[in-house]
């Protein structure tokens, strides 16, 4: 995939709009392969491998009333964009080009060019989902031997239907939220067939660290599962793709929200 192959595309979707385009535009202080005029602003696009001075080329086009698009040709592209910035990584299967938005949700890029240049293409600040799946992992006590569990969110649907996941979309901190840590619990109690014991989730002080703070513990004597501890179990199971120690909690009804920023198509 090569950057002539994407500007065709474009220019296609622009003039079926009837959308005035031109090409290698340049400006003082910024470029773009492509600038499409719409309405009372333009949307500029740049299409490469890899992007130099994203932040300042998108303050100097936000003065110009031009909102700025870049388009990376391969996901090895990632460390030069800017996930706060419309940055966005192509993807070609049998000869077609989509957008990728995130570890799973992708549309072709003759959608995402007119969504984009409607601005219909946003940047949410939260995240309401629909379902969590959270991943139990056992833990044996380091002071008395109890087995217990302790559990990271995996994945999560949004209400929009757009799958996100672990260590892709969104850290692995947000298991202590109050309200899913409740709709475990009611989950878990709801569920005995399960066999699954989680220790009080609460504040708790770590020698280690010399602080206290919001932990899973030993559901016999108590003792801290430290967050050092706790995140080499995570990240040995963050990529298990397996379903086997996956517990589905439905948040639909819940006011559960997660301040996790994702791109997704405004209705």
């Amino acid at each position: 995939m090569e950057k002539r192959d994407i500007l065709p595309i474009i220019f296609d979707v622009c003039h079926k709009e009837g959308w005035t385009v031109e090409k290698n535009y340049k400006r003082e202080n910024w470029k773009a392969d492509v600038i499409v005029s719409y309405s009372n602003y333009k949307v500029a696009f740049n299409i490469g491998k890899r992007f130099n001075t994203v932040e300042e080329s998108y303050l100097a086009m936000r003065k110009e009333r031009v909102c700025g698009c870049w388009l990376a040709l391969s996901y090895e592209s990632r460390p030069f964009c800017n996930e706060d910035l419309a940055c966005f990584y192509l993807d070609e299967s049998d000869g077609k080009y989509s957008v990728k938005f995130n570890s799973s949700y992708y549309i072709d890029i003759e959608n995402f060019v007119s969504l984009l240049v409607r601005g219909k293409i946003t940047r949410a600040k939260t995240i309401q989902p629909k379902f969590v799946d959270i991943y139990l992992i056992q833990n044996k006590c380091y002071r008395c031997g109890a087995i217990d569990n302790v559990y990271f969110v995996k994945r999560m649907m949004t209400k929009d239907g757009v799958i996100l996941s672990a260590g892709e979309d969104f850290g692995r901190d947000i298991h202590f939220n109050p309200i899913l840590v409740r709709l475990v619990q009611k989950h878990i109690e709801e569920h005995p067939e399960l066999g699954v014991t989680i220790g009080v989730i609460k504040p708790r002080y770590s020698k280690t660290m010399e602080e206290s703070y919001m932990s899973f513990g030993c559901s016999k004597c108590d003792s801290i599962v430290g967050d050092f501890f706790l995140k080499e179990l995570i990240f040995d199971c963050i990529y298990d793709e397996s379903m086997n120690n996956i517990v589905r909690i439905d948040t639909e009804a819940s006011v559960l929200s997660f301040p996790v920023h994702h791109w997704h198509i405004a209705k």
